[in-house]
């Protein structure tokens, strides 16, 4: 269900790549957008890819304590590739799609199926990768931060064989956990395709 989305932003390529964003830093509001628009606009900004970029940098270019977060987490986890391996590395990620700039690095959170989806689909697209390569680490992170939600299936779109093998299935086939299941991917479906219309939005 993901590639049906990830083909949605390819359409746009073009246009995501040579993204402006300026104006989004002028006002302080580089985070309020999607962090493959802050991906691509840094780099364009720039003029280099995420890991030539000179974290230090940022600190004179952008105007909130918010942007700086965000650009830092995302610049510094997409040049070493750790948002497959580190749950940390995941974690400070998904606080940026969660709108969380409260808690620290180095601390680990739940975090809801829909902010789960967007952070898969903006990491797909900017990795490139069109498989869910995350560790076994990662994926228990995943699924445990789900269970706290009451979900013990992720919803269709981020269901991977890897976290398959990782789900009980005495819970995974229970009625109520068949009908959560249905919910929740309906309502990230919801979520994926605003997201989506929200980068086509900004890029017209």
């Amino acid at each position: 269900m993901l590639d049906e989305h990830i083909a949605e932003i390819e359409k746009m390529r073009h246009e995501i790549v040579e993204v402006d964003v300026s104006a989004s830093i002028r006002d302080g509001k580089l985070h309020t957008l999607s962090p493959i628009l802050q991906f691509y606009g840094l780099c364009k900004m720039f003029g280099s890819l995420p890991g030539d970029i000179e974290l230090e940098s940022l600190d004179l270019y952008l105007k909130s304590e918010e942007d700086i977060s965000s650009a830092m987490t995302i610049i510094s986890i997409f040049s070493r590739g750790a948002v497959w391996t580190s749950i940390y590395a995941l974690s400070s990620f998904l606080c940026l799609i969660a709108e969380d700039y409260t808690t620290p690095n180095g601390k680990l959170r739940p975090f809801k199926a829909e902010d789960i989806s967007i952070a898969i689909l903006c990491i797909l697209f900017i990795t490139g990768s069109r498989k869910l390569i995350f560790s076994e680490n990662v994926n228990r992170f995943l699924l445990s931060s789900l269970s706290y939600y009451g979900e013990t299936l992720p919803p269709a779109q981020i269901l991977s064989s890897d976290m398959m093998r990782l789900i009980d299935s005495t819970d995974a086939n229970g009625e109520k956990s068949k009908s959560i299941f249905r919910d929740t991917t309906t309502l990230t479906e919801e979520v994926l395709s605003t997201h989506i219309e929200d980068l086509r939005e900004f890029l017209r």
